[in-house]
């Protein structure tokens, strides 16, 4: 036999109607709240890609020849100082080398070089554990410290302690934002006044 329905256990549509829409409203918060997580989350990403943008496109390099200058001990020159000369890389945006720092290091020690002060001086040498800009190229160059598109800045670095002949070396120059550029050298077999280091 069969058994016909109780008007208690049926499903209305009233009943129906009120069930969708409370899926309908906990779809909409949920889906909000993903909604907005994603778009916090996709700010941040904005964030790290602008400061990565920032830190990549700050870069110096090396241009020409590294110099190893000679002092006379005695009878005997040893490297006293090492010339070099940076620009930007190309498309970088401008480095305020006043916030810079030098690092040197053999395989006895590593300490970072001070600034010299003044810290442009032209044609002078720094003092033993500084470091200087000699020369800022061209002569149309502003004069600041701010490293620019087709400026050169020549540096001296001046070690605490002198350079033996086939002694190698190692000067790291850390701009305030951006690469740091690593300078690694030997110095020759015989050293004279002024040496290309290699």
């Amino acid at each position: 036999m069969r058994r016909g329905m109780d008007a208690g256990e049926a499903f209305t549509g009233l009943e129906a109607g009120i069930v969708l829409i409370s899926f309908l409203v906990v779809a909409a918060v949920f889906s909000y709240a993903i909604l907005g997580a994603g778009f916090f989350s996709i700010q941040k990403s904005e964030e790290v890609i602008q400061t990565g943008m920032t830190e990549a496109s700050s870069g110096i390099e090396i241009i020409g020849d590294v110099y190893g200058i000679g002092r006379l001990f005695g009878s005997v020159y040893r490297v006293d100082m090492v010339r070099f000369t940076i620009g930007l890389t190309a498309g970088n945006t401008p480095v305020d080398c006043s916030g810079m720092t030098v690092e040197w290091s053999t395989g006895e020690e590593v300490y970072l070089l001070t600034r010299a002060g003044p810290l442009y001086l032209a044609d002078t040498s720094p003092a033993d554990g500084q470091w200087r800009i000699i020369d800022i190229r061209p002569a149309s160059a502003s004069g600041d410290l701010i490293l620019e598109t087709g400026e050169q800045f020549t540096v001296i670095a001046n070690p605490e302690e002198v350079l033996a002949e086939n002694q190698r070396f190692r000067v790291t120059v850390r701009p305030p934002r951006g690469a740091s550029l690593t300078v690694v050298r030997t110095t020759p077999g015989k050293i004279s006044a002024v040496n290309l280091l290699y």
